[in-house]
């Protein structure tokens, strides 16, 4: 079944962000990375505060797609096509990895119970992946949120049944913990985990540069300080989705659900996948308001002007033969390794030669898929 998505894209090419306000919330879109910044917003100054570290807007909140052959960075400088809008109660990003899956962000803000309509406390999340492989897979999903709130105090994060978090730790019962909330005192961002098969089944908690890497680290160490070589208590949320099994177009659904809270004030919990389902809207598969684009055509998924890591059109296109040296496990895993090292360089990213690896890793994958 052929699923039309519908995205409106004219924007993207001539501006590098977008802001909306949703209440005392606000959002930023960074177009060229394809992620967002979250923002407070103090009722009576105007004053915003950020919710995720904003000194890289380009990795304070990550995606990987885990498929049954590698794993996938959510960005444009990994050479994945995509494009955002906001919508009337959030936010949409639509990413395209050529011949794997097409994958829609659908965020919408919404209010818990006892608030005005418009005073927006929760946020929801819903991933829906579409097969575009020849064959089944399976997918997993996998996000990091470089969290700051609680590096200001001595507890970087609590649960339900954890109320002080000062090091590294794993989690996977995560209904039984609740919850995972980062606070200063004044503000808290708060990861809820209502009993759901779509919701992250496993969790980490660990310095930034530990979970950033593009593995499926779920397993980490535990009681070790949130430091790092090259930060110094810089704590951040990994969570994980459950592999699905997917024919081809076929489509995988991945949910995820935070609420916010100022002045003090507990976030509201979550406890109910029915109850947070019911606020979650619709992916905009088809909507007249918004031009219409067959993923399959990607004339509607059209990237800026000056970025030249999207897959669009590759000119260096790899036409060697794959040796069998090219398929051994530990030349990719070098090849990836050396394709996140050019991708964490932003100041002086070589965009040439990330095309030419990018370019020889999708060679060697389509070689394997045959």
């Amino acid at each position: 079944m052929t699923i039309i998505l519908c995205f409106f894209v004219s924007l993207l090419a001539f501006a590098a962000q977008q802001e909306k306000r949703f209440g005392n919330l606000k959002v930023v879109l960074h177009d060229v990375s394809l992620t967002h910044s979250l923002y407070f917003i103090d009722a009576q100054t105007e004053k915003t505060f950020p919710i995720f570290d904003t000194i890289d807007a380009s990795s304070n909140n990550r995606f990987y797609l885990q498929t049954d052959l590698m794993m996938y960075s959510l960005a444009k400088s990994s050479g994945v096509l995509g494009s955002q809008q906001f919508t009337e109660n959030g936010f949409q990003v639509l990413y395209e990895i050529k011949d794997i899956a097409t994958i829609l962000f659908d965020y919408v803000f919404s209010a818990s119970p006892g608030r005005n309509a418009d005073d927006f406390d929760l946020l929801s999340l819903s991933v829906h992946l579409v097969n575009k492989a020849k064959k089944s897979q399976n997918f997993a999903l996998k996000a990091v949120f470089d969290t700051h709130l609680g590096e200001k105090t001595q507890t970087h994060f609590s649960t339900q049944l954890e109320p002080l978090i000062k090091t590294e730790m794993n989690f996977s019962r995560l209904v039984e913990e609740g919850w995972i909330k980062s606070s200063d005192g004044l503000r808290s961002i708060q990861f809820n985990f209502p009993e759901s098969a779509f919701s992250p089944s496993h969790a980490r908690l660990a310095n930034k540069d530990f979970v950033l890497a593009q593995t499926w680290d779920i397993n980490g160490l535990t009681g070790r300080s949130f430091n790092s070589v090259y930060s110094y208590n810089n704590s951040a949320v990994a969570l994980y989705w459950a592999a699905q099994k997917t024919d081809p177009e076929k489509t995988a659904l991945f949910q995820l659900s935070l609420s916010f809270a100022q002045d003090g004030l507990d976030p509201y919990r979550v406890v109910s996948a029915k109850v947070e389902n019911q606020k979650i809207s619709e992916p905009v598969l088809e909507k007249p308001s918004l031009d219409t684009t067959i993923i399959e055509e990607k004339s509607g998924l059209e990237e800026p002007l000056d970025d030249l890591s999207v897959q669009a059109e590759n000119p260096y296109a790899y036409t060697k033969s794959i040796t069998s040296d090219q398929l051994d496990k530990a030349y990719i895993e070098a090849l990836l390794a050396k394709i996140e090292a050019l991708e964490n360089e932003d100041t002086s990213l070589d965009r040439t030669e990330l095309l030419k690896l990018n370019a020889e890793l999708d060679a060697i994958l389509e070689f394997l898929r045959k």
